[in-house]
């Protein structure tokens, strides 16, 4: 085969003009060879020893002959001129021959079925037609001379027994529109399958095109191993990836486990021994390697063995570099690690297998007590927010693992080792790697026992200060800042609370004292600093009562609000009215007395006073 190699790489040349040129030049360059080596082996010796007659000498050396001069004509890239040869050696033996022996009876007349085949093998289908035309033409003129006698058949004999010269004639043509109708068809089957590989290789190549754009632009290599023969080989981007120039790559399996860090090779082998030893099981490795520049590089490797009986033959994968994502992966476990909130991970079989040091402190547990812990573990003594147990099924994180649906804020206590309580609020969100319904859970909690114990302090006191609101026999009031009332805390006068929640507060203020009343309200707001006074009120019977009220800004809700104090004062105020009445009123007459004179004047004195001197008469 070496031998037939060097025939073929010195007789095809070294360009060719188009592809047909080129296929032609393939087609006969075997077909001389072999043309030749029939007629050394076996034409030529069987004329010279008269097994089929001197007819076959004379054929061996004419094809002998023929096929020299067709590997010269290739040569010098005549490939064309070499396949009219071809054909047109075919038509003479098939058509000459028979002249000196059995006419259109002679059955070396099939040479033209293949010079139909090799005309269109190394011309076309168009060429299928002429040629089988000629063929037809030349066994015609075959057959007038074998009817007219003028080819002396040497089987007469048998002459009797033969259809005619021109019936034969017309059989023998059958078998060849019979070749060329086949060949047609071939050539409609092969062409269609053609063109079909083409457009596969056509779409393959594209796709192999996008794919290694894909691997390059990923920064991913793709490498492939022999493993019987230990040669590897890698794209034309895993030496960047290595750090490395493409030619220093020996190409096996050692060159490569050199580039890798010594502490490395084993955890390297170990994953390639599971590999080897499981069908059913992948190749995929993180390993780290120091580059040109003395850095050091992690990698990830993944790949896919090959067994043929049992036995590992070879394997294919990818190698990315996964640097960064280490990088990232490192600042992420440090932050996961000084996180005040709990943080544990549930696999798909429901055992926690990742946590941080918080968790460990909130739940305060060992690593070795927490890691594959699961919710049926009877180590947990959980209850809800009401005391009562809460089952494993009801976890948040067995729900959402169930359910596919993230849980968020869930209230729940966690007995811990000395009996105590701790009260958690707790979150968890499911995870899948494949999107199948086999999940995980990553569950994050922080301690609220301090903030739940402040709250129901805080509770118990607003309920206190509740009991003393509306026990209290002065009207307490809260108003937003335009005066509208919020809170009441005992509506007194035959009022109803939803009667007058959302009321403006001087709707129960006479007219005449609405002015003032709204000048209090803007008052607090600007100075800011509690003050008193005395205004009257209506009550639900619509008539007027006397109201001492203490006012006040506070912050309630993360919000300013107006408190009004109220406390009835109307008797209050009346008996002072029948005091000053008694004062400066005669008791008999009700005419003002001395006294009510005396206070009289005293206003007007005081208001000349402010207002100019006091002109006195002097003239007397």
């Amino acid at each position: 085969m070496a031998a037939l190699e060097r025939i073929y790489d010195f007789f095809l040349p070294s360009e060719f003009r188009d592809s047909a040129d080129e296929r032609r030049a393939r087609v006969l360059l075997p077909a001389a060879v072999w043309m030749i080596v029939a007629c050394l082996f076996f034409l030529l010796p069987l004329g010279a020893f008269q097994i089929l007659g001197q007819r076959f000498l004379i054929l061996g050396f004419s094809f002998a002959g023929l096929g020299l001069f067709i590997l010269i004509l290739l040569r010098y890239g005549h490939s064309v001129f070499a396949g009219y040869l071809v054909v047109g050696g075919l038509l003479l033996a098939a058509n000459l021959q028979p002249v000196f022996s059995e006419g259109i009876y002679d059955t070396i007349y099939m040479l033209n079925i293949l010079s139909i085949v090799t005309a269109g093998v190394l011309f076309g289908q168009r060429s299928v037609i002429l040629v089988a035309m000629m063929a037809a033409a030349a066994s015609l003129l075959l057959a007038y001379h074998t009817e007219n006698g003028n080819i002396l058949v040497r089987s007469a004999d048998l002459m009797e027994n033969r259809p005619g010269p021109y019936v034969e004639w017309f059989r023998r043509c059958s078998y060849l529109f019979m070749t060329v109708v086949l060949y047609w068809l071939g050539w409609k089957a092969t062409n269609r399958a053609l063109t079909a590989s083409d457009e596969t290789r056509s779409e393959n190549r594209s796709l192999s095109r996008v794919l290694t754009n894909v691997l390059e632009q990923g920064q991913l290599g793709h490498w492939y191993w022999n493993i019987r023969t230990g040669e590897v080989y890698w794209s034309s981007n895993v030496a960047a990836i290595f750090g490395i120039p493409a030619a220093e790559f020996q190409g096996s399996f050692e060159a490569f486990l050199n580039l890798v860090l010594p502490e490395d090779r084993d955890h390297i082998r170990r994953a390639l021994n599971r590999a080897f030893s499981d069908p059913a099981s992948n190749y995929q490795v993180q390993h780290r390697i120091r580059n040109a520049s003395n850095h050091i590089r992690w990698l990830e490797g993944r790949g896919t063995v090959r067994f043929e009986a049992g036995r590992p033959m070879d394997m294919a994968g990818v190698v990315v570099d996964i640097t960064e994502q280490k990088r990232a992966q490192s600042a992420l476990d440090r932050v996961y690690s000084i996180l005040a909130e709990g943080i544990v991970i549930h696999d798909s079989s429901d055992a926690i297998v990742s946590f941080n040091e918080s968790a460990l402190e909130i739940l305060e547990l060992t690593g070795d007590q927490l890691r594959g812990k699961t919710t049926r573990d009877p180590g947990w003594s959980l209850v809800n927010v009401n005391g009562e147990p809460i089952k494993p099924d009801q976890m948040p994180s067995r729900i959402c693992m169930r359910t596919g649906e993230p849980q968020y804020d869930i209230t729940l206590g966690v007995q811990l080792a000395n009996g105590t309580i701790r009260w958690l609020s707790v979150s968890a969100i499911p995870f899948s790697e494949d999107d199948s319904e086999q999940r995980g859970a990553v569950v994050s909690f922080f301690d609220i026992t301090a903030p739940r114990n402040q709250s129901r302090e805080l509770q118990k006191s607003e309920e206190q200060l509740r009991f003393i609101l509306e026990n209290q026999p002065s009207v307490v009031l809260m108003l937003d800042l335009d005066g509208n009332i919020l809170y009441i805390n005992n509506p007194t006068a035959g009022y109803r609370v939803e009667d007058i929640i959302g009321l403006h507060s001087s709707s129960f203020v006479p007219p005449e004292d609405r002015p003032r009343f709204q000048e209090y309200l803007r008052r607090i707001q600007v100075e800011q600093e509690p003050f008193s006074y005395d205004i009257r009120g209506y009550n639900s019977n619509g008539e007027i009562s006397w109201f001492s009220t203490r006012i006040g800004l506070l912050e309630f809700q993360d919000q300013k609000r107006i408190i009004l104090i109220s406390t009835d004062v109307t008797d209050r105020v009346e008996a002072e009215q029948r005091l000053r009445t008694m004062a400066y009123t005669d008791l008999l007459t009700g005419l003002p007395n001395r006294e009510a004179l005396y206070s009289h004047l005293r206003r007007v004195v005081e208001n000349a006073n402010s207002e100019g001197p006091l002109q006195k008469d002097t003239a007397r």
